[in-house]
């Protein structure tokens, strides 16, 4: 406040000018053809301009471009490649099971044999299998949320494997096939323990919290698994298995061996903390 009773303007620091300079170079960049997958994404310049005003806000998005970088410095762009066109691969093959066991779900409840179905040791076993198939879809999802930029960089079927993936949750959500799971974890029968354990473990992937998960990944401090690049302790008592001296989750590489090849997945090692 000057003598006179008028108010000084405020003079914006060196700081706060090169904050905006810099900020008004980045979002002409994103405007760039070779960027706008990332400002389909993710908005960033509408972000921008709150980074430039509010602290929070510029620390909240430097947070989440090292995030991002990280992960795009993750390998090579073919090795990147490889792991998004296998999880397609993946994720397409869980989806035609799903659709041929939700249409066969489907036919029992309108012949009213669903009930009877579940009280036969091969149709619980059916439906059993048809849940860990959706457990791998929930796997891969989740690699999927967390090595998001190599899918939107990837040419290899990227919007694909979103769709598949809400397909499969909706199939298992929609077609009672997991209402069946649910109704057979009754503890009167031997094997409600492993269907209630699967359904648990469903919950649990669901419910995790991507930030924490990521920095607990990418810490390289656990076994991975070769095919979904997730820690081995991310799904409590899903197990691992030594496949051709490669970790895998034993439920991946399960379905790899029934549904896609009996030989091993091709795919780059990749140090989580490269």
């Amino acid at each position: 406040m000057h003598k006179d009773g008028t108010k000084s303007k405020e003079i914006p620091s060196e700081n706060d000018q090169s904050r905006c300079i810099f900020l008004n170079e980045f979002t002409q960049i994103l405007q760039e053809e070779q960027f706008q997958v990332l400002e389909s994404e993710y908005h960033l310049s509408e972000k921008l301009p709150l980074a430039g005003k509010d602290l929070q806000s510029a620390t909240e998005l430097l947070k989440h471009a090292a995030s991002t970088l990280k992960i795009l410095r993750l390998g090579s762009i073919e090795e990147q490649y490889s792991y998004v066109s296998t999880w397609f691969q993946i994720v397409s093959a869980c989806a035609e099971e799903l659709k041929h066991g939700s249409l066969l779900w489907e036919q029992s409840r309108e012949k009213n044999i669903d009930t009877q179905i579940l009280t036969i040791p091969q149709g619980r076993q059916y439906i059993h299998a048809l849940g860990e198939i959706y457990r791998v879809i929930e796997v891969i999802g989740l690699s999927a949320k967390l090595f998001k930029p190599w899918i939107l960089f990837s040419s290899a079927n990227s919007i694909g494997i979103f769709e598949h993936l809400r397909e499969c949750s909706t199939l298992w959500s929609n077609s009672g096939l997991q209402d069946a799971c649910q109704s057979m974890s009754d503890p009167v029968h031997s094997d409600s323990g492993a269907i209630k354990a699967l359904l648990d473990s469903i919950m649990y992937i669901r419910n995790l919290d991507l930030h924490e998960l990521h920095n607990y990944i990418l810490s390289g401090e656990e076994p991975t698994c070769h095919l979904s690049l997730l820690t081995a302790g991310t799904v409590p008592g899903m197990k691992m298995v030594a496949w051709n001296g490669v970790q895998y989750f034993l439920p991946l590489a399960n379905l790899w061996t029934n549904l896609i090849s009996y030989d091993p997945p091709n795919l780059p090692r990749i140090p989580a903390n490269q």
